[in-house]
């Protein structure tokens, strides 16, 4: 499940500097642990966190296909 956190959030990860990041916590009734992830307007997803502080993944670069 998700739960939306933010809409207007800025972040920098080392692919850039974004605003109006969309800030999601996920988590599951079925599993323990939740997730913050960080969400940038045609990019995708910046940044993966769990709320623990012990894992993370961010986008340090991307590769556009051709159509």
């Amino acid at each position: 499940m998700g739960q939306v956190l933010s809409v207007n959030e800025s972040l920098t990860v080392p692919f850039g500097s974004f605003d109006r990041v969309l800030k999601t916590l996920d988590f599951s009734n079925i599993e323990s642990g939740q997730e913050q992830k960080f969400y940038a307007p045609g990019t995708g997803l910046l940044k993966e966190t769990d709320v623990n502080g012990n894992e993370e993944v961010v986008l340090t670069n991307m590769t556009r296909l051709s159509p």
